[in-house]
Protein backbone atom coordinates (compact mmCIF):
# COMPACT_ATOMS: atom_id res chain seq x y z
CA UNK A 1 0.00 0.00 0.00
CA UNK A 2 1.50 3.21 -0.81
CA UNK A 3 1.84 6.22 1.75
CA UNK A 4 -1.19 8.20 1.85
CA UNK A 5 -3.31 10.51 3.45
CA UNK A 6 -6.37 8.51 2.05
CA UNK A 7 -5.86 4.66 0.95
CA UNK A 8 -4.83 4.52 -2.97
CA UNK A 9 -3.66 8.33 -3.32
CA UNK A 10 -0.52 9.69 -2.98
CA UNK A 11 0.87 12.38 -0.97
CA UNK A 12 1.33 15.24 -3.11
CA UNK A 13 4.58 17.30 -2.89
CA UNK A 14 2.38 20.60 -1.29
CA UNK A 15 1.29 18.40 1.52
CA UNK A 16 4.46 17.04 2.05
CA UNK A 17 6.37 20.12 1.98
CA UNK A 18 3.62 21.93 4.09
CA UNK A 19 4.42 19.16 6.79
CA UNK A 20 8.07 19.58 6.91
CA UNK A 21 7.54 23.39 7.42
CA UNK A 22 5.66 23.30 10.39
CA UNK A 23 7.76 20.75 12.05
CA UNK A 24 10.83 23.53 11.17
CA UNK A 25 9.02 25.96 12.84
CA UNK A 26 8.40 23.64 16.28
CA UNK A 27 11.59 22.83 16.55
CA UNK A 28 12.94 26.64 15.48
CA UNK A 29 10.46 27.93 18.46
CA UNK A 30 11.89 24.88 20.75
CA UNK A 31 15.27 26.83 20.00
CA UNK A 32 14.37 30.05 20.66
CA UNK A 33 12.32 28.87 23.95
CA UNK A 34 16.24 27.35 24.99
CA UNK A 35 17.84 30.16 23.76
CA UNK A 36 15.85 32.73 25.81
CA UNK A 37 16.32 30.31 28.92
CA UNK A 38 20.23 29.67 28.80
CA UNK A 39 20.01 34.25 28.55
CA UNK A 40 17.74 33.83 31.54
CA UNK A 41 20.45 31.65 33.58
CA UNK A 42 23.50 33.39 32.49
CA UNK A 43 21.72 36.99 33.31
CA UNK A 44 20.85 35.26 36.91
CA UNK A 45 24.55 33.68 37.41
CA UNK A 46 26.24 37.03 36.82
CA UNK A 47 23.93 38.51 39.68
CA UNK A 48 24.96 36.16 41.78
CA UNK A 49 28.42 36.30 41.05
CA UNK A 50 30.60 38.50 44.02
CA UNK A 51 32.75 41.28 41.97
CA UNK A 52 35.88 42.51 44.47
CA UNK A 53 36.40 45.82 44.40
CA UNK A 54 39.84 46.76 41.85
CA UNK A 55 41.09 50.06 44.18
CA UNK A 56 44.31 49.33 45.60
CA UNK A 57 42.96 50.03 49.56
CA UNK A 58 40.63 46.90 48.77
CA UNK A 59 42.98 45.04 47.21
CA UNK A 60 45.11 45.72 50.69
CA UNK A 61 42.37 44.89 52.71
CA UNK A 62 41.62 41.70 51.37
CA UNK A 63 45.63 40.97 51.14
CA UNK A 64 45.31 41.55 55.03
CA UNK A 65 42.88 39.52 56.16
CA UNK A 66 44.40 36.88 54.27
CA UNK A 67 47.31 37.31 56.02
CA UNK A 68 45.82 37.68 59.45
CA UNK A 69 44.49 34.15 58.70
CA UNK A 70 47.75 32.78 57.85
CA UNK A 71 49.24 34.20 61.12
CA UNK A 72 51.43 37.27 59.11
CA UNK A 73 53.48 39.06 61.94
CA UNK A 74 52.01 42.95 62.29
CA UNK A 75 54.40 44.34 61.12
CA UNK A 76 54.20 42.84 57.78
CA UNK A 77 51.11 43.96 57.64
CA UNK A 78 52.35 47.52 58.12
CA UNK A 79 54.97 46.75 54.89
CA UNK A 80 52.31 45.99 52.81
CA UNK A 81 50.15 49.25 53.80
CA UNK A 82 53.25 51.47 53.23
CA UNK A 83 54.12 49.90 50.09
CA UNK A 84 50.09 50.88 48.91
CA UNK A 85 50.72 54.35 50.60
CA UNK A 86 53.73 55.30 48.63
CA UNK A 87 53.17 54.20 45.36
CA UNK A 88 49.74 56.46 45.14
CA UNK A 89 51.58 59.48 46.61
CA UNK A 90 54.54 58.71 44.25
CA UNK A 91 52.64 57.98 40.94
CA UNK A 92 49.50 59.12 41.56
CA UNK A 93 47.18 55.33 40.50
CA UNK A 94 44.93 54.57 42.99
CA UNK A 95 42.76 51.60 40.96
CA UNK A 96 44.98 48.15 40.44
CA UNK A 97 43.55 47.48 36.60
CA UNK A 98 45.42 50.99 35.70
CA UNK A 99 48.81 49.54 36.81
CA UNK A 100 51.19 49.90 33.15
CA UNK A 101 54.69 49.14 33.22
CA UNK A 102 55.38 52.89 33.18
CA UNK A 103 54.08 53.23 36.42
CA UNK A 104 56.39 50.83 37.74
CA UNK A 105 59.23 52.51 36.36
CA UNK A 106 58.42 55.52 37.63
CA UNK A 107 57.89 54.17 41.01
CA UNK A 108 61.42 53.29 40.83
CA UNK A 109 62.80 56.23 39.67
CA UNK A 110 60.95 58.39 42.35
CA UNK A 111 62.37 56.41 45.47
CA UNK A 112 65.53 56.97 44.31
CA UNK A 113 64.65 60.88 44.52
CA UNK A 114 63.02 61.22 47.33
CA UNK A 115 64.44 62.17 51.00
CA UNK A 116 65.38 58.68 52.97
CA UNK A 117 63.63 60.36 56.32
CA UNK A 118 59.86 60.40 54.12
CA UNK A 119 57.53 58.94 56.45
CA UNK A 120 59.12 59.45 59.50
CA UNK A 121 57.54 62.94 60.53
CA UNK A 122 53.60 63.25 60.84
CA UNK A 123 52.14 64.64 58.21
CA UNK A 124 54.17 63.53 55.41
CA UNK A 125 51.45 61.35 53.91
CA UNK A 126 50.17 63.72 52.88
CA UNK A 127 52.40 65.33 51.25
CA UNK A 128 51.98 65.89 47.03
CA UNK A 129 54.90 64.59 44.87
CA UNK A 130 56.28 68.33 44.48
CA UNK A 131 56.42 69.19 47.73
CA UNK A 132 58.36 65.81 48.31
CA UNK A 133 60.99 66.48 45.28
CA UNK A 134 61.20 70.31 46.66
CA UNK A 135 62.11 68.69 50.33
CA UNK A 136 64.73 66.57 48.84
CA UNK A 137 66.40 69.29 46.68
CA UNK A 138 68.43 70.71 49.23
CA UNK A 139 69.62 67.60 51.16
CA UNK A 140 72.97 66.02 50.85
CA UNK A 141 73.50 62.90 48.21
CA UNK A 142 73.69 60.86 51.29
CA UNK A 143 70.33 61.54 52.33
CA UNK A 144 68.30 60.84 49.46
CA UNK A 145 66.72 57.60 48.09
CA UNK A 146 65.80 54.90 49.56
CA UNK A 147 67.94 52.23 50.17
CA UNK A 148 68.61 49.25 47.61
CA UNK A 149 66.72 46.44 50.07
CA UNK A 150 63.86 49.27 50.75
CA UNK A 151 63.09 49.52 47.34
CA UNK A 152 63.29 45.72 46.40
CA UNK A 153 60.83 45.22 49.12
CA UNK A 154 58.26 47.82 47.92
CA UNK A 155 58.24 45.98 44.33
CA UNK A 156 58.01 42.73 45.58
CA UNK A 157 55.05 43.13 48.14
CA UNK A 158 53.04 45.90 45.34
CA UNK A 159 53.84 42.33 43.08
CA UNK A 160 52.07 40.09 45.87
CA UNK A 161 49.45 42.39 45.53
CA UNK A 162 48.82 42.47 41.74
CA UNK A 163 49.29 38.51 42.32
CA UNK A 164 46.33 39.00 45.28
CA UNK A 165 44.04 40.96 42.70
CA UNK A 166 44.03 37.96 39.69
CA UNK A 167 43.43 35.52 42.39
CA UNK A 168 40.34 37.86 43.58
CA UNK A 169 39.23 37.60 39.54
CA UNK A 170 40.05 41.27 38.80
CA UNK A 171 41.04 41.66 35.29
CA UNK A 172 44.41 43.25 34.81
CA UNK A 173 44.57 44.53 31.07
CA UNK A 174 48.49 45.25 31.14
CA UNK A 175 50.97 42.81 31.52
CA UNK A 176 53.67 43.94 34.18
CA UNK A 177 57.01 42.97 34.74
CA UNK A 178 58.77 43.30 37.70
CA UNK A 179 61.90 41.59 38.07
CA UNK A 180 64.27 43.45 35.49
CA UNK A 181 63.12 46.97 37.92
CA UNK A 182 64.93 44.79 41.11
CA UNK A 183 68.07 46.05 41.72
CA UNK A 184 70.92 43.35 43.31
CA UNK A 185 73.61 44.74 45.90
CA UNK A 186 76.75 42.29 44.80
CA UNK A 187 78.70 43.45 47.80
CA UNK A 188 78.67 41.17 51.20
CA UNK A 189 76.88 42.71 54.09
CA UNK A 190 80.15 42.93 55.79
CA UNK A 191 81.51 44.72 52.92
CA UNK A 192 79.10 47.18 52.67
CA UNK A 193 80.52 50.41 54.61
CA UNK A 194 78.77 53.29 55.17
CA UNK A 195 79.69 56.64 53.59
CA UNK A 196 80.41 60.06 55.65
CA UNK A 197 77.96 62.85 55.31
CA UNK A 198 79.50 66.08 54.55
CA UNK A 199 78.32 67.17 58.30
CA UNK A 200 80.08 64.24 59.97
CA UNK A 201 83.43 65.33 58.15
CA UNK A 202 82.72 68.41 59.11
CA UNK A 203 82.76 67.67 62.77
CA UNK A 204 85.85 65.46 62.63
CA UNK A 205 88.22 67.89 61.13
CA UNK A 206 86.68 70.47 63.59
CA UNK A 207 87.99 68.28 66.59
CA UNK A 208 91.23 69.68 69.29
CA UNK A 209 93.30 66.99 67.66
CA UNK A 210 93.43 69.32 63.94
CA UNK A 211 92.57 72.65 65.57
CA UNK A 212 94.53 72.79 68.82
CA UNK A 213 94.17 70.78 72.02
CA UNK A 214 95.15 71.54 76.04
CA UNK A 215 97.83 68.84 75.95
CA UNK A 216 98.97 65.78 76.09
CA UNK A 217 96.63 64.33 78.18
CA UNK A 218 94.00 66.49 77.62
CA UNK A 219 93.49 66.16 73.63
CA UNK A 220 89.59 66.63 74.16
CA UNK A 221 89.88 70.13 75.60
CA UNK A 222 90.33 72.78 72.88
CA UNK A 223 94.08 74.22 73.54
CA UNK A 224 96.90 76.16 71.33
CA UNK A 225 98.23 72.60 71.16
CA UNK A 226 99.08 71.07 67.92
CA UNK A 227 100.49 67.75 68.38
CA UNK A 228 101.79 65.55 65.28
CA UNK A 229 102.59 62.48 66.28
CA UNK A 230 100.26 60.60 64.21
CA UNK A 231 101.11 57.52 62.17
Amino acid sequence: MSPSGERGRPLSSGFVQQSLGKEKSQLGEGAVTHEKADTSLNTEFDACVVRYGSAMTEVLERLTSAGQQKGFRKATLKQYAATVRLFRQLVGVTDIREIRQVHLSRFVDLMAAIPKSLGKREGDGDLDLETILARAKPLPMSEIGLSVSTMNGHLTRLERLIVRARLDGIDLPHRLEFKGLKNTEKRRPRDRRSTFSEKEIGRLFRHTIWNGCAGRKRRNKPGRLVIRDGL
